[in-house]
């Protein structure tokens, strides 16, 4: 008769409980390096969002017929400025949270 501690179970089964080697800096979450750093990563972020939501949905205005000149680079200029400083302000609080949490 066949045991179950067979050196086939062993060797074709994967283990229950795998050890880990996770030490505290492992879980630690990184810091921003610098404020600069993070502003110009928003500011890119800003831009990019500004792209999809505020100059296609213009875009389109403009080729259905409606002349928005100058207005049209504007909006896109002054939208992602406002979504650059939207997310800046919504990361730094979120950094200051997690720090309160510490």
């Amino acid at each position: 008769m066949r045991k179950w501690e067979r050196a086939s179970f062993q060797m074709n089964t994967r283990p229950i409980n795998v050890k880990r080697d996770i030490r505290r800096p492992d879980l630690l979450a990184p810091s921003h390096s610098h404020p600069l750093v993070l502003a110009a990563i928003c500011l890119l972020c800003g831009f990019m969002l500004s792209v999809l939501y505020v100059y296609f949905p213009l875009l389109l205005i403009t080729f259905a017929g409606f002349d928005l000149g100058g207005r049209l680079i504007g909006c896109f200029v002054v939208g992602a400025i406002a979504s650059a400083v939207a997310l800046y302000a919504w990361e730094r609080r979120d950094e200051r949270d997690f720090l309160n949490e510490l």
